[in-house]
């Protein structure tokens, strides 16, 4: 219950006013005893801009009577409150409907002033229902990436999950939670994409559902508010933008535009799917690239895949893996992959997808096979080193590769990725071709130096 101040007479009464917080909408009403109890309010969708304008979707009632429509108002200029009050006047006149809209709109804002209350995790609890949009490429109402070459498949994938998502259908061992979807597209036209959802869902053997579209112009920032409505409007779970390097607004390179990007993304309130190009930079330590632009593209989102070509891709095969590169909340998931099947190599009418075999993806065997194999053959020197009370000195390329019957040349790459010590790096070298765990090897130094200095 919030205190608000209402002039009588001269003189200031308190008000006491009731405020109802569900996720990031709030709603203002009065106790019964009050004499304004038939009023109440309703502000959601909230953006501030860049002169520290706070706005809100705004609807009003008297008595169940909706008296303002749903409408964007500026809530710290006086020019928007007033028109709140003038149209609230039209259609109930006779209540000081200024004095009741100031005092709502300074309660809502210094509501939202508090932010998030403090909570002792001491009492919470473990969920998973509600994690994943689909398990494991989307996370629920959460900022995820997919970036990759150019013509692999990314938008293709990008439908197909949104296709399960608005059908409720489960496929190629995916599980959606179902929902309203929408496709903001800077880079094909509306009937490209409408003929490859039509073939998707042939494929899936299904009625096309819903699916919103739109081709875009703007940048996602400046088109944030017309967004946030549409989002709302169509009762939309999951968006998918195609592709970030249009829709950033700036250049990719820039720090300030890729977290200004994904501030506005995040603002739209559900499951996210930004679609990136890669990088040219040199590849990581896991053997993948990065998306093009800022760090930032990468460490702004909860959850990050890279595309890879698969095997098989041929006019009417398109294999492809895909990598998790990020992920906040945990370890991450094993690579998948997937095939998809065209039924004309020039206007598909019939697209069918099914999940493959990682082992007969090349590409996925070569960005995590001989890492997990480096580190395994590692760990299990070590615990062999310290069952015969003797010093581990490291493995070399040739012991792992002669152990997993892979090409050595497979397990040198992945060291040689890891040639400085800092704290990106898997491996690090202990002598001239033997290799160590960073981590492992740290401690082995901090343990040498504390019993050292006894």
């Amino acid at each position: 219950m919030s205190s608000a101040s209402r002039r009588r007479g001269g003189l200031y009464t308190e008000v006491n006013e009731i405020v109802t917080k569900t996720g990031n909408i709030l709603e203002v009403s009065y106790p019964l005893e009050h004499e304004w109890h038939l009023i109440s309010m309703k502000f959601e969708n909230f953006k501030t801009d860049s002169d520290y304008n706070e706005k809100a979707e705004v609807t009003a009632w008297h008595q169940n009577k909706e008296v303002f429509s749903p409408s964007r108002v500026n809530l710290t200029a006086n020019r928007g409150r007033n028109d709140v009050a003038k149209r609230c006047d039209e259609s109930i006149p006779g209540l000081p409907w200024g004095t009741i809209v100031d005092n709502i709109c300074k309660t809502v804002r210094k509501e939202r002033k508090k932010g998030e209350p403090v909570v002792d995790l001491k009492f919470g609890e473990i969920s998973e229902s509600s994690q994943y949009t689909i398990d494991p490429f989307l996370i629920h109402n959460q900022a995820n990436l997919l970036y990759g070459d150019g013509g692999l498949g990314k938008s293709w994938f990008a439908l197909f999950l949104a296709s399960l998502i608005a059908t409720g259908k489960s496929h190629a061992g995916l599980t959606p939670e179902p929902g309203g979807v929408m496709y903001i597209d800077y880079e094909v036209e509306r009937q490209d994409m409408t003929n490859r959802f039509i073939a998707l869902c042939n494929g899936l053997e299904i009625e096309p559902p819903h699916f919103q579209y739109r081709k875009q112009i703007a940048d996602v920032i400046k088109d944030q508010e017309r967004l946030t409505e549409l989002v709302a409007k169509h009762n939309i779970q999951f968006v998918i933008i195609d592709s970030a390097a249009m829709a950033c607004g700036g250049k990719p390179e820039d720090a300030n535009v890729a977290s200004g990007y994904w501030n506005a993304l995040n603002a739209l309130k559900c499951t996210t799917l930004t679609i990136a190009h890669v990088s040219k930079a040199e590849a990581s330590e896991r053997g993948s690239s990065t998306p093009y632009g800022s760090v930032f593209w990468r460490n702004g989102a909860r959850n990050a895949w890279e595309i890879k070509q698969g095997t098989v891709f041929e006019r009417l095969k398109k294999e492809f893996g895909l990598v998790q590169t990020k992920l906040n909340s945990g370890a991450g998931d094993p690579p998948r992959n997937f095939l998809f099947t065209f039924d004309n190599p020039k206007l598909a009418r019939k697209v069918t997808v099914e999940s493959a075999n990682t082992e007969s993806n090349q590409s996925l065997m070569e960005a995590e096979g001989p890492r997990s194999m480096a580190e395994a053959s590692i760990k299990e020197e070590r615990r062999n080193a310290t069952a015969q009370s003797r010093a581990f000195e490291g493995v070399s390329a040739s012991e792992v590769a002669e152990k997993w019957g892979i090409p050595a040349g497979s397990i040198a790459t992945a060291f040689s990725r890891s040639k400085h010590l800092d704290e990106t790096k898997v491996f690090v070298q202990r002598s001239r071709g033997k290799w160590d765990l960073r981590r492992m090897y740290e401690e082995d130094v901090r343990q040498e130096e504390m019993y050292s200095s006894l």
